[in-house]
């Protein structure tokens, strides 16, 4: 990952020797003075103003190693996966939940993600997932192609 300072017209190149989880970044998404950053090997957390670094891989609850898409909603990380679905990562309380198909997910690998006031939109690869933040409830939009699109 590469980090341009204007005010010093230079770039930085951050590394897993800096913090990274990995060197093959898939996503960044900045919430203040945070900045998380997907990979092939999960999140990597980095505090611009303590300068303090963290992981996060599914040994401490993500769903997969291999993330595809990050979205903060206040304490909340939302973060799309490859292939487990999403998990999402309540800051204050310091617990992850993990949303897939027998959640409601359309599908468990999400290519894409927005958040607004009362939803989380996933793309996944087979269609639309919307999850309603007030009632937890899970609305798909999609064609149906086969026997696997079906929802349980």
């Amino acid at each position: 990952m590469s980090k341009y300072d204007i005010g010093r017209d230079i770039w930085k190149t951050i590394t897993v020797e800096d913090g990274l989880a990995s060197d093959e970044v898939s996503c960044i998404a900045i919430d203040g003075n945070n900045v998380w950053f997907g990979s092939d090997r999960g999140v990597t957390l980095y505090n611009e103003k303590t300068e303090v670094w963290a992981a996060y891989t599914t040994e401490d609850g993500l769903a997969s190693n291999k993330v595809t898409t990050i979205g903060v909603d206040g304490t909340e990380v939302w973060i799309g996966t490859y292939n487990a679905g999403v998990s999402r990562f309540d800051q204050l309380a310091n617990s992850w939940t993990t949303y897939t198909r027998d959640n409601g997910l359309v599908h468990n690998g999400i290519l894409s993600m927005s958040i607004d006031s009362n939803y989380v939109w996933f793309g996944t690869y087979r269609g639309l997932s919307r999850f309603d933040k007030r009632t937890s409830i899970w609305t798909v939009f999609t064609e149906v192609y086969g026997p696997e699109d079906i929802l349980r």
